[in-house]
Formats: structure tokens, sequence, C-alpha cells
């Protein structure tokens, strides 16, 4: 997102959550992704509300494996995650985090 790192972009789509008053599993699953492999890091994330958290360079199965994790998965998505390569799974992690932030900018009227 521009101008706006991970932490932000978590912070603000859990403020509006709240606003929503969406709670706890009904929230949207956040799979944070970064290159900082540090503890401090990756408890600071979780205590923002993420449920999931992937150190680059994120592979095939990695991704497979958390969004197996998080239950997100449907019965033909193995077939479809075989055709991703490491490009197109970093345009599909920017790509939903952008989908996430507007559809909650939409319902709150933040846009």
């Amino acid at each position: 997102m521009p101008n706006k790192d991970g932490y932000e972009t978590l912070t603000e789509i859990r403020e509006i959550e709240n606003e929503l008053g969406i709670r706890g599993l009904d929230g949207v699953k956040v799979i944070m992704t970064t290159a900082v492999d540090s503890r401090q890091s990756i408890l600071t994330t979780f205590r923002q509300g993420c449920e999931s958290y992937i150190i680059k360079p994120i592979g095939k199965q990695k991704l497979y494996d958390e969004l197996q994790n998080l239950e997100l998965l449907t019965p033909k998505a193995p077939q479809r995650l075989s055709h991703f390569d490491k490009h197109a799974i970093g345009s599909f992690v920017r790509v939903l985090r952008r989908t996430v932030v507007h559809s909650l900018a939409i319902q709150t009227g933040r846009h």
C-alpha cells in the first residue's frame, strides 16, 4: 500500500472492524508478510491482531500451509496454487491487502 506499512495497515483494518462491531473470528484473517525475522517483530504483529506471520521469501508451500491453517482454502486451491510463482505470490499478497482495506473503507465511508 502506498505510504503505509503492514503495521499501519493491520491497525487500520482492526480499527475499521471495531467501528463495524466485527469481533474475534468474524474479522479479516491477516497474514503478515515480511523480510524481518525478529522475535519482537513477530510479537508486535500478533499483539496487533494478525493471525499468521510469513517470513520472505514466500514459497508456494509456505503460503498454502498458512492458508490451510487459517481454513481459507477451497478444494481446488492446491491446483490453483501450483501455477503461482514467486512474483505471482507477491502480487497476490499486495492485491489482497489493497482489496481488504478498500472494502473496509467503503463500508465505513472512509474512501
